[in-house]
């Protein structure tokens, strides 16, 4: 570690540590970030899916969990190689929103970034429907299509009233799609293409994580692009307790 703080040329201007743990575990992570007063933790995720995935579990979706702190998430294949080696330094601003509470809290983060690097953002919101991908159910039912037709419209105006009302100074703009939250915003990621994913953590259980999984997590392992999980405020509190001795 103090080879890579002296060699590493991202390190050149900053002030760094290098600490060793004894413990490898998530929790002991996560003890450390509580005691040390961490604000962001950044690491690597190999992004395994399907079976592999459940099998070797996901250390980045265990420190996930437990973190109280906001957690900057990049993906590497499996042979360690990163996506990219250019430096951080993200124009386009990927923001899913579902109006909840905890994804209220997270759009200042997003704005502070969106402000730090003068990145456009595109502000998501998903109509979940699951039948809307695949198409059949809206085509066949019309009062079905105009209902979900008028829930898009009305995501769309709140999207847009919030950006007037609160995203003075960062060029942001609203979208609306349809279909599986995960599904969806990894589409408009791609599509964008998205260098950064900013989005709130719904702090699930781990008996709903196991039956139907965690869109952050689903994300992160699928992003083409970082992702920075922000937690909601009562999920903070909960997780920030002191640590135990």
């Amino acid at each position: 570690l103090e080879a890579v703080v002296r060699d590493e040329p991202a390190f050149a201007s900053l002030p760094v540590k290098a600490r060793v743990l004894h413990d490898g575990s998530a929790n002991a992570i996560s003890k450390f970030q509580r005691s040390e007063e961490i604000d962001l933790i950044v690491m690597a995720t190999h992004g395994h899916t399907g079976v592999k995935h459940f099998l070797l579990g996901s250390f980045s979706a265990k420190v996930l969990q437990v973190a109280a702190c906001p957690v900057l998430l990049v993906r590497t294949s499996d042979d360690g190689r990163g996506a990219s080696t250019q430096a951080f330094h993200p124009q386009r601003i990927l923001v899913p929103h579902d109006f909840s509470k905890a994804s209220v809290e997270s759009l200042a983060t997003a704005r502070e970034m969106a402000a730090e690097f003068e990145a456009d953002v595109r502000l998501l919101h998903v109509v979940e429907n699951h039948g809307a991908s695949g198409g059949g159910p809206l085509e066949k039912d019309p009062d079905l299509a105009e209902y979900y037709e008028n829930v898009r419209a009305e995501a769309m105006d709140r999207l847009r009233q919030l950006i007037a009302a609160e995203w003075a100074g960062v060029s942001a703009e609203a979208c609306v799609r349809m279909g599986h939250p995960a599904i969806e915003i990894l589409k408009e990621a791609y599509e964008l293409p998205a260098d950064l994913i900013v989005m709130a953590s719904r702090g699930l259980s781990v008996l709903d994580r196991i039956s139907v999984g965690s869109v952050a997590e689903r994300i992160v392992h699928r992003a083409p692009c970082p992702v920075l999980v922000v937690k909601g405020g009562r999920e903070r509190a909960a997780l920030a307790e002191p640590a135990p001795s």
